[in-house]
């Protein structure tokens, strides 16, 4: 596959101008690609009943849960305007006509609170921290909290019950999981998405913290997983892509391992650094290079898991 992508940069090279910029056709083209990436086929794919009491809505490349109660919906997350207005046009076409009373945010990032202020719930759920991080951002048409959790907690809305699960060591500090038990559904925003070559980490947290968390959902009895992005996926699905994370990592371990890369920096060395990519590349591509994101993702990924080895980023032990 990467032949063909070499070999349509070196044509589209000698079709244009001489003095053709290769470097920044290639990045052009990397660029292409990651817009791509988001073109998946569980994306924009509408309103999608997962229980009786529960729905999926997909629009582009985001998606939420909404739930049925007696005091109306309970929506989690609303992303942006365009996914609102998209959202309210499905559940009228569904026959779904109670109004919005509460809206969970996952956490405080901007690409998943926008659109929320035109629902006018009268209650908006969110982690007690993310004020804080909206003091100095642009959340203007997100919908102001009205109530406030610190992590995992037991909440009742309308008859159902809603499980809020920490799990700010998997991608942010104010990140929430949302476990439904008596439809046996969970919805792990930014974590990871069944099927999909992507690891959920991010530079504010260490991968170990990353793995720790997902083990933890693991051990939830769910039938359902729901990702913020894309796809959902039956439990199957869920421990398929959790063994590819860990396959993921391990490989890189080893080959750092092979390495001495605490006495030999791979950054340093022009002969090691690629050789050392593309053994990772060819081993992981014999095993997951169908997965949807995996030319996309590969490279960022190795940078990540190389920086991770190269300064110890693991999550401190406990105070006592």
């Amino acid at each position: 596959m990467r032949h063909h992508f070499y070999a349509a940069i070196v044509a589209a090279c000698f079709s244009v101008l001489p003095a053709c910029n290769m470097n920044r056709l290639i990045m052009a083209r990397a660029v292409e690609a990651q817009v791509a990436f988001f073109h998946h086929e569980a994306s924009d794919t509408g309103l999608e009943r997962l229980a009786p009491q529960v729905y999926t809505f997909a629009f582009e490349s985001d998606r939420g849960i909404v739930v049925v109660t007696s005091e109306g919906l309970v929506v989690s997350d609303t992303f942006n305007q365009r996914y609102v207005d998209a959202l309210l046009g499905a559940l009228e076409a569904e026959g779904v006509e109670a109004r919005v009373n509460t809206i969970i945010y996952s956490h405080h990032h901007l690409d998943h609170v926008g659109g929320g202020r035109s629902l006018e719930a009268p209650h908006v759920l969110a982690h007690r921290d993310v004020p804080r991080y909206w003091a100095n951002a642009n959340a203007s048409d997100a919908a102001a909290p009205t109530q406030f959790t610190d992590g995992t907690q037991t909440i009742e809305i309308g008859g159902v019950r809603f499980e809020l699960i920490d799990t700010s060591d998997a991608h942010s500090e104010t990140l929430l999981a949302l476990y439904l038990p008596e439809s046996r559904i969970l919805y792990a925003p930014d974590t990871l998405t069944p099927g999909v070559f992507q690891l959920g980490w991010t530079p504010e947290v260490p991968i170990d913290g990353y793995l720790r968390t997902i083990d933890t959902l693991a051990q939830l009895p769910f039938e359902t997983f729901v990702a913020s992005h894309m796809g959902y996926a039956q439990r199957a699905g869920f421990q398929k892509t959790v063994e590819m994370q860990r396959d993921v990592v391990e490989t890189a371990k080893r080959l750092f391992d092979a390495r001495d890369i605490s006495n030999v920096y791979l950054h340093y060395d022009a002969k090691i650094a690629p050789d050392g990519f593309l053994e990772f590349y060819d081993e992981l591509h014999a095993r997951y290079g169908d997965w949807h994101g995996f030319d996309q993702n590969i490279l960022p990924i190795f940078i990540r898991l190389y920086t991770t080895e190269l300064l110890g980023d693991v999550l401190p032990e406990q105070s006592t």
